[in-house]
């Protein structure tokens, strides 16, 4: 049974895009290396890439930044459920590989009604 849950948060505030491409480029080079750190296999990097492929790709992004003056999470685990299907899904999702899975699990259980 699919679960579709979540945890997020929406932020509001001023956006401005930037078009520095030194910004960009580091950006884009420390947000990969963030996520491709969590890879099991060696880690794709930027610098394994051919300059003027990376040129050409950081032309199709755009740099946007947001002083953020509120943010409002939101939660969506299961609720809508009867409270005794709850633990067979928490269950279910803490029987699977991923951190994620694992990690709403967890959310379940921290905000069960009790």
């Amino acid at each position: 049974m699919p679960t579709w849950n979540y945890a997020t948060v929406h932020a509001y505030g001023a956006a401005r895009t930037i078009a520095d491409p030194g910004w960009l480029r580091d950006f884009v080079r420390r947000l990969t290396e963030r996520h491709e750190a969590r890879e099991p296999a060696p880690p794709w990097r930027m610098a394994d890439l051919p300059e003027p492929y990376i040129a050409s790709m950081l032309m199709g992004i755009v740099g946007v930044e947001i002083a953020v003056s509120r943010l409002d999470g939101k939660f969506k685990l299961s609720q809508n459920r009867p409270a005794a299907d709850r633990p067979r899904i928490v269950a279910a999702l803490e029987g699977r590989e991923d951190a994620d899975s694992r990690a709403v699990a967890e959310l379940m259980r921290e905000r069960e009604p009790g």
